[in-house]
């Protein structure tokens, strides 16, 4: 059971590993950048562009770029927002008490809701309420959540 439970674990090494090239690779390839504020703004010359560029590491090829990012990620420095100019570290920290609350508030809803109904359902096999309760399980499981959400959203 160990030896099994460790080679899962060291299965999720190189897993996390491609993730993380993909995660990067996708922001670098989103339109716009960390520069597209300050290149708009007409304030700033080509040179001081340049500047920014080089103090970002922008100019570096993109393995170095990725060596540095994960580097940075696993000392848990995930950087300063561009937008707010303040480590995202610290605003997630701010907002992490909150969705958790809603996240153990929602769960706590959810289990004191589906337990009795599995009960309900486990008792009475093959009838109407268990049919009708597996039938929306799956419809339930089968919607896109963004889509529920919005659905949600323009309904309350």
């Amino acid at each position: 059971m160990t030896t099994y439970a460790l080679r899962r674990i060291l299965q999720t090494i190189p897993i996390l590993f491609i993730i993380s090239i993909l995660l990067f690779l996708m922001v670098r390839s989103a339109p716009g950048g960390p520069l597209t504020a300050a290149r708009r703004n007409p304030n700033i010359s080509k040179e001081q562009l340049e500047v920014i560029e080089e103090k970002l590491g922008l100019n570096d090829p993109l393995p170095v770029q990725y060596g540095r990012w994960l580097g940075a990620m696993l000392k848990g420095d995930m950087g300063d927002s561009i937008k707010f100019r303040r480590p995202v570290a610290d605003m997630i920290a701010e907002r992490l008490p909150a969705t958790l609350l809603l996240f153990g508030v929602g769960f706590l809803v959810t289990l004191l809701i589906a337990i009795p109904i599995g009960v309900y359902s486990a008792i009475k096999p093959y009838s109407f309420f268990d049919n009708l309760i597996t039938t929306l399980s799956f419809a339930g499981q089968s919607v896109p959540v963004y889509w529920l959400g919005l659905l949600l959203i323009v309904v309350f």
